[in-house]
């Protein structure tokens, strides 16, 4: 998971620089997988984040990694201010192979039902 949200923030960057780059099926695979996550206890609500274009997200962890999950902006929500670098990294030697990464969260995924993820 750690290897896909990196592999999203990346591509999110690179969308706002091109627009032809198609980032729908990754942020599918990362809502799908946190919204189980979170089900199973592997990870927990610790907040919200309103980013400067405006969009808002929650804010999941398990105490190693954090996840930003697109959501509706709810009115009258306290935004948490948590130490987390959004930046997108440069892959390294740590980093699963992108499509690697892919297959290990579909086969996380299969079987499982397809829920509403919020895309912005």
């Amino acid at each position: 998971m750690w290897t896909l949200n990196r592999i999203a923030k990346r591509i999110h960057d690179k969308v706002l620089r091109n627009a032809s780059i198609d980032n729908t099926r990754i942020y599918n695979l990362k809502g799908q997988a946190l919204h189980y996550f979170e089900a199973e206890g592997l990870v927990r609500h610790i907040g919200y984040h309103k980013f400067a274009n405006g969009n808002f997200a929650e804010i999941l962890g398990n105490g190693t990694f954090t996840f930003h999950r697109p959501r509706e902006p709810r009115a009258g929500t306290d935004f948490t201010t948590i130490g987390v670098k959004i930046d997108s990294q440069d892959r390294d030697e740590a980093e699963l192979d992108q499509q690697l990464a892919i297959d290990v969260i579909e086969a996380y995924l299969d079987g499982r039902a397809r829920v509403g993820v919020h895309a912005w």
